[in-house]
């Protein structure tokens, strides 16, 4: 698990043997950081060579018109100068903040540069794209160990 001390507001494990990434909200913070999160993520992608990334939605804040504009003006566009080929989401249980992150699937005006995969927990996202058990198993214990909530 990588801390990013000057970024508390997200969760961070890499997984260079799988070119994992996977950030997950740290719960109570403000929305007001969240594109400098997704900065943060895409400049650490493009320094590693990071291909996947694993996005746990529990615990984020309900994302407003302004940060999802963001994302569709921005963020989608600038995902295209980093190394990312597939994005796993975990969708979040409220149905405001799913229905975001499923907003890809009923905008043509979107193309992303990477495959978008939704799972409805980590360890589904996790066994989608790593097949080696062991592997699975670690991450999930770092995991765990690191930021006491479950994988």
């Amino acid at each position: 698990m990588i801390v990013l001390p000057e970024f508390p507001v997200i969760k961070v494990q890499y997984a260079p043997e799988v070119t994992l990434l996977r950030a997950g909200w740290q719960a109570g913070q403000p929305l007001t950081r969240f594109p400098e999160a997704l900065h943060l993520l895409m400049q650490f992608s493009c320094k590693h060579t990071v291909r996947n990334w694993l996005i746990d939605m529990q615990g984020l804040p309900q994302i407003g018109p302004q940060e999802l504009d963001w994302i569709l003006q921005h963020w989608f566009p600038a995902m295209g100068g980093t190394p990312v080929e597939d994005l796993l989401l975990v969708l979040p249980s409220d149905l405001h903040n799913e229905l975001v992150a499923l907003t890809p699937l009923h905008d043509s005006n979107i193309a992303p540069s990477f495959a978008i995969h939704y799972f409805s927990d980590c360890q589904g996202a996790l066994h989608y794209l790593i097949e080696q058990q062991q592997i699975v198993d670690r991450l999930c214990e770092e995991w765990d160990q690191a930021s006491g909530s479950g994988c």
